[in-house]
């Protein structure tokens, strides 16, 4: 099993980091395109609408994100303060 993590903050911006943390995954586990593209389009919508709508204030907040995966299956987690 392979488990990456990365944590950001609620910036829109830093969601190109979570696609680098993705790259890493697919290289790592020879991930066929379709479903790198999938992890990518889950992870945008899920990161973006925390980020959007997930906080009452305009302080920095830290998104921990978790990916793992084995020869037959993947997990992701997400997490925030």
């Amino acid at each position: 099993m392979i488990t990456l993590q990365k944590t950001i903050r609620n910036k829109i911006g830093d969601l190109d980091s979570v696609r680098d943390l993705v790259s890493t995954l697919e290289r790592s586990c020879d991930l066929p395109a379709k479903i790198v593209f999938d992890i990518n389009v889950v992870l945008d919508e899920l990161i973006s609408n925390i980020i959007k709508y997930g906080y009452s204030d305009d302080a920095a907040h830290e998104i921990r994100v978790k990916l793992s995966a084995t020869d037959t299956a993947g997990e992701i987690g997400i997490e925030d303060d």
